[in-house]
């Protein structure tokens, strides 16, 4: 019936219709293989844009770590540094406990020697408590000739180890003359005030 209705219809008619069908065949295509595929296309460019968005933020982050880290190799390595200038507590003892004994190898004798609590520290020492930092001190006071409270002071100084000097002050023993001189011949009272830094072993 279709057939025979479409023959009958005059040219015009039958070429509206045959583009009508045309149309509406080339939708159906688009809509069945076309659409999907720029669907498809559309993910992907977006799925490529996330990425390379991605890839320059961790481009980024990588960059940042490892500046981070070589900044804190170089704290550490700071750190070491600083740390091998303090005591440990029971290395704080030992240098308090043979300061007798470096003053006897310096030609001096050890007149006095009494340690500081934390409350009466100078004010010229470091802070105590920074960092796990504390600070100890002794009033250390020795007789010996000049030549021998400098070697005795030079053998403090010489020490891996950080000792702080905070007052020395000399003196002449009136039992001895007034007049002394400063090659070793006479002899002085020498009193100074030594002060160190301890920080808490690792370990304990």
């Amino acid at each position: 019936m279709l057939i025979d209705s479409f023959a009958k219809l005059n040219s015009t008619s039958r070429n509206a219709i045959s583009a009508a069908f045309v149309i509406l065949v080339a939708i159906a295509m688009y809509d069945w293989i076309v659409a999907p595929h720029v669907a498809h296309l559309h993910a992907v460019q977006q799925y490529e844009s996330v990425v390379a968005g991605l890839a320059k933020k961790n481009k980024i982050l990588s960059s940042a770590v490892r500046i981070k880290k070589k900044n804190l190799e170089q704290l550490h390595e700071k750190f070491a540094q600083v740390q091998s200038t303090l005591f440990m507590a029971n290395q704080a003892k030992e240098f308090f406990s043979d300061l007798q004994a470096i003053s006897a190898q310096a030609g001096c004798t050890v007149h006095s020697l009494n340690l500081v609590t934390a409350g009466e520290s100078s004010e010229g020492e470091p802070s105590n408590g920074a960092c796990g930092i504390v600070t100890k001190s002794a009033l250390l006071s020795v007789i010996g000739g000049y030549g021998n409270i400098v070697r005795l002071v030079e053998m403090l100084k010489a020490r891996e180890q950080k000792v702080w000097m905070d007052s020395i002050r000399m003196a002449s023993l009136d039992s001895f003359g007034s007049a002394q001189d400063r090659d070793g011949s006479g002899r002085l009272k020498c009193d100074m005030t030594i002060t160190i830094c301890t920080i808490q072993d690792k370990e304990a």
